[in-house]
C-alpha cells in the first residue's frame, strides 16, 4: 500500500517503483509541473528520457537532489547576507531599478 504522506515511498515491495513521471515527481518534491519542467529544461534536476516523449525521474536521484538542495539552501542562507537589505546608505530603498515580478503560481 502506498504511503500518502511520502509520495517517494515504494508502494509495493514486490514491484518497486524506480522512477516517477512528471506529475508524480512534481508532487513528490513539492512543486508544480511547470516548475519541474523549468528545472528539467535548465538541467538542474536529474531525469532520463528512455524514449521520445517519455521523461522519467529516478526516485533515488530525486531523493539525493532534494537533500542537496536543502543543504545548499541552508548554507547559502547562513553564510550570505541579504544583498538588497534596507540601509541608511540607500535611503531605505529595498530594490534598485525595477521591482521584481510577482511570483507566478502554477496552474
Amino acid at each position: 500500500m502506498a504511503n500518502p504522506l511520502n509520495p517517494l515511498a515504494k508502494p509495493d515491495p514486490i514491484t518497486p517503483s524506480l522512477s516517477l513521471r512528471s506529475p508524480e515527481a512534481a508532487k513528490a518534491i513539492g512543486v508544480c509541473e511547470k516548475t519541474l519542467w523549468n528545472l528539467r529544461k535548465a538541467g538542474k534536476i536529474p531525469h532520463v528520457r528512455p524514449s521520445k516523449g517519455v521523461v522519467l525521474y529516478p526516485v533515488s536521484a530525486l531523493e539525493k537532489w532534494l537533500a542537496e538542495q536543502a543543504t545548499t539552501t541552508v548554507t547559502e542562507t547562513t553564510s550570505t547576507p541579504p544583498s538588497n537589505a534596507d540601509d541608511a546608505e540607500t535611503g531605505g530603498t529595498r530594490y534598485k531599478g525595477k521591482a521584481p515580478k510577482a511570483q507566478r503560481s502554477c496552474v
